[in-house]
Formats: structure tokens, C-alpha cells, sequence
């Protein structure tokens, strides 16, 4: 039963992981920032929809990723108190 725990945690953590490398990655990606010039150029509106799902999305996966390992930390050690 434990093991299994261990494993949900484990995979909370890589989960977080990797939400804040794919934040990273959208911030820095020279091909999003050229499609969405394109589509601005090509019309306003689909750039600026472009624009504000990316914000979205990578803002998403930011609060995930250092939201996840905050509380999961805090409850891990709110149990470990409360045993000891």
C-alpha cells in the first residue's frame, strides 16, 4: 500500500517537473513567437487569440508546476507532524 503511495507522489512531482520545463520551453520557443506574428499579420484577431491561449496555457503550467510541489510538500509534512 505504501509503495503505491510513494509512487502517486513520485508522480505528482514529475508531473510538476514537467510543467515547469514546458513553461520554459513555450516562453523560449522562436516558432511560436513567428507564428503568432504571422497570424497577426494575417489577421488581428487570430493573433491576439493565438496570444492569449499561449498566456494561457503556459501561465496554467507554471501555477501547476510550483503549486503541485508546494501543497504536496505541505501535506507530506502536516502527516509527518501529526504521527510524530
Amino acid at each position: 500500500m505504501k509503495n503505491k503511495q510513494y509512487l502517486k507522489i513520485l508522480g505528482l512531482y514529475i508531473i510538476s517537473i514537467f510543467c515547469i520545463i514546458t513553461y520554459f520551453l513555450l516562453s523560449n520557443s522562436e516558432s511560436i513567437i513567428e507564428f503568432n506574428q504571422k497570424a497577426d499579420n494575417y489577421r488581428i484577431d487570430y493573433g491576439f487569440f493565438f496570444f492569449i491561449l499561449t498566456g494561457l496555457v503556459k501561465y496554467v503550467l507554471l501555477l501547476i508546476g510550483i503549486s503541485v510541489p508546494i501543497i504536496l510538500t505541505f501535506l507530506l509534512l502536516k502527516k509527518k507532524i501529526k504521527h510524530n
